[in-house]
């Protein structure tokens, strides 16, 4: 145990001592140590001959006892080798750990010892840094999965504003937008304790360090002295302090920038890549929340539904699959046709029939999750677009809509004149179809099987790794 002392005094006999910085040689010879150059330097110990006992120049002392047991193993024989981690101690500087080997310098003559000696703070450093990565990385991924649940645009600005200084440990953050003019820069959210006056600064192109950044698309870290930092930033800030600001860009496209503002000397370079793996996300979910935004304000809502119309359809089932492709999940899709709706058009007037569309839109919005979304494809014909969902899971979601939208109905006023089903054909891409521009086609040929089939059928196309070319029709 470190501290013991030994009952007995020990000499050794050690020939070298070789570490890894720069092939250090050691000779120990009756309690004289003779240090090379580099081992001299790695301890700050002049390369000359050490007198005293060959362990103490060396070892820290509460680690010699570890030392001695090992060499006393070696050389009795009991081990062949032995590895243990000491703390050499320089007379300049703090302890420092080594990796300690030791082995029989002779076959002939065990208590003739060499002793390998590799300083491991360099490898710690380096497991530490991976560690950092590896948490970041992990940190970006449950971000992005957060992000791009969110719809709103304000609320995707909010949290990544908010997230980002708590990543980065900052006292506050700022997401800046580029407006329509091309010139001037915005703030949009914030998040600190500043953030109400944040809010109310304004910039152009060019001008201070966001502006800057907006201008040349490339991350900077600067340390801000008395007086610089509100010219910098372009806003009320404190006069000093550490300053990160990164450019959000997609695609072709700069977006804004986010800025961040630690105590002095609180980031670093690291801090800097960091940034702008988080500025990638962010830009990608600002993206992702203004296409639903604008859509919504482009007027893309069925009148009578609420769903989305067959316009937003074809815009954003694109967008949800090169989405995916880079996110690496698939994109599962459902066409819905009620059944005999000219029927009940004909029979109990077209405000039943539009009743039970209104009906169905509500039983699909009730089941699906936040990131999944419905459009009005024809008439009757309802497309659900669930992203990341596999062909086996259409098929409960479909069977679940069947029962609960025939539940649905018996509850309306007319529902008991006549059993109302709906007719569902299913597809993943790309599960099911490889080409990213043919999955409505694929899906709508897997709801017409499904009609032609009979009332309540559902057909979701087979994996294309399994047998069989069409699964086959259920009835719910």
């Amino acid at each position: 145990m470190p501290g013991r002392k030994s009952s007995e005094p020990q000499s050794y006999r050690v020939e070298q001592i070789v570490s890894s910085w720069g092939a250090m040689r050691w000779s120990v010879t009756a309690g004289i140590v003779w240090a090379s150059p580099a081992m001299g330097r790695m301890l700050s110990r002049p390369a000359e001959r050490l007198r005293g006992s060959a362990l103490e120049p060396l070892v820290l002392a509460e680690d010699q006892q570890d030392l001695h047991d090992a060499l006393g193993r070696v050389m009795a024989g009991a081990k062949p080798e032995a590895t243990l981690s000491l703390r050499l101690l320089p007379t300049d500087g703090e302890p420092f750990w080594a990796e300690v080997y030791i082995l029989p310098a002779s076959a002939a003559d065990t208590s003739l010892v060499s002793l390998f000696v590799h300083r491991v703070e360099e490898d710690l450093q380096a497991i530490e840094l991976l560690n950092r990565r590896t948490r970041e990385q992990v940190a970006l991924l449950h971000l992005q999965g957060e992000l791009l649940q969110e719809r709103d645009l304000q609320n995707t600005l909010n949290t990544i504003a908010e997230q980002a200084r708590l990543l980065l440990n900052a006292v506050d953050c700022t997401v800046f937008l580029l407006q329509p003019d091309g010139r001037t820069i915005r703030p949009v959210a914030a998040s600190g304790s500043d953030s109400p006056g944040l809010l109310t600064t304004r910039a152009q192109i060019g001008e201070g360090l966001t502006g800057w950044v907006i201008e040349h698309g490339v991350p900077q870290r600067l340390e801000a002295a008395e007086g610089e930092a509100r010219s910098l930033h372009g806003g009320s800030l404190s006069d000093s302090g550490s300053l990160l600001c990164g450019p959000l860009v997609y695609g072709e496209h700069t977006l804004g920038a986010l800025l961040l503002r630690g105590e002095p000397g609180r980031f670093t370079d690291t801090d800097l890549e960091f940034l702008a793996g988080l500025a990638q996300v962010a830009s990608l979910a600002i993206t992702h929340s203004r296409v639903f935004d604008e859509a919504q304000r482009a007027g893309t809502i069925d009148d009578l539904t609420g769903a989305f119309n067959r316009s937003f359809l074809n815009i954003n089932l694109p967008i949800e699959i090169n989405l995916a492709r880079r996110l690496g999940h698939g994109v599962g899709m459902l066409l819905l046709d009620v059944d005999g709706l000219k029927s009940i058009n004909d029979g109990a007037g077209h405000l039943a029939g539009d009743a039970l569309l209104v009906t169905l839109v509500q039983v699909v919005s009730r089941i699906i999750r936040e990131t999944d979304w419905v459009a009005r494809f024809s008439g009757d014909e309802f497309a659900v677009v669930l992203p990341g969902c596999p062909a086996g899971q259409l098929r409960i979601i479909a069977d679940r809509l069947q029962r609960e939208f025939s539940m649905a109905v018996l509850a309306l006023p007319e529902g008991s004149q006549a059993p109302v089903t709906v007719s569902i054909g299913g597809s993943v891409y790309p599960e099911c179809i490889d080409d990213p521009n043919g999955l409505l086609q694929d899906v709508d040929l897997a709801e017409a099987e499904a009609k032609r089939a009979g009332a309540g059928q559902v057909v979701i196309r087979p994996s294309r790794s399994s047998p069989g070319s069409a699964a086959p029709p259920h009835a719910s």
